[in-house]
């Protein structure tokens, strides 16, 4: 048996189960055992095998003393950027995150793991309307939402905007903003 270790980064990408989900994960893994074997990548910066799906499977299995099976995962570039977009498709159907959110950080992700810069926002709306089939007012609503949620600025900065529309100042603090998402 190889030597897993976990990487915090790629552990706390997905978003944590639920307390529902983690209990009913484990009154699972207690009736029928680990069915699903702990998915690792071995991380060429560092020469070890990482855990890239399982985490919580594997937490369980050295608290309980368990075994588990193992599957090493290969990527024909093996970058970060890679394993996070695997991790992403990998959940697609699974739990958390929404369509949506996945859908963008997975725009992103396709762009980094290829070497090129993130696409401007406008892209990306583009691309997750593609993929989603969601229209333009949609998708622009959600992709307002979804930063909405995650930053005061935003409020404010759009107030300032519609405040002062035609001030280049505000303007430029939006436009920043926007680019750093």
């Amino acid at each position: 048996m190889i030597k897993l270790v976990i990487n915090p980064e790629l552990r706390d990408y997905l978003p944590p189960l639920t307390d529902a989900e983690c209990e009913s994960l484990h009154l699972m893994l207690t009736r029928d055992g680990i069915r699903d074997s702990i998915k690792y990548w071995m991380n060429p910066d560092t020469e070890k095998a990482e855990i890239i799906d399982g985490h919580n499977r594997y937490a369980w299995a050295q608290k309980n003393g368990k075994p588990y099976k193992e599957e090493c995962i290969s990527f024909p570039r093996p970058t970060l950027a890679n394993v996070k977009l695997w991790m992403l498709k990998n959940q697609e159907g699974r739990r958390g995150g929404g369509t949506f959110a996945k859908t963008i950080e997975i725009v992103k992700l396709e762009a980094e793991a290829e070497g090129l810069p993130e696409p401007p926002p406008k892209e990306i709306r583009d691309e997750v309307m593609k993929r989603t089939g969601a229209s333009r007012q949609a998708t622009e609503r959600k992709l307002a939402g979804k930063v909405d949620k995650t930053s005061n600025e935003l409020t404010e900065l759009l107030k300032l905007l519609k405040q002062k529309l035609s001030n280049p100042e505000s303007l430029e603090r939006f436009k920043s903003f926007l680019e750093s998402l």
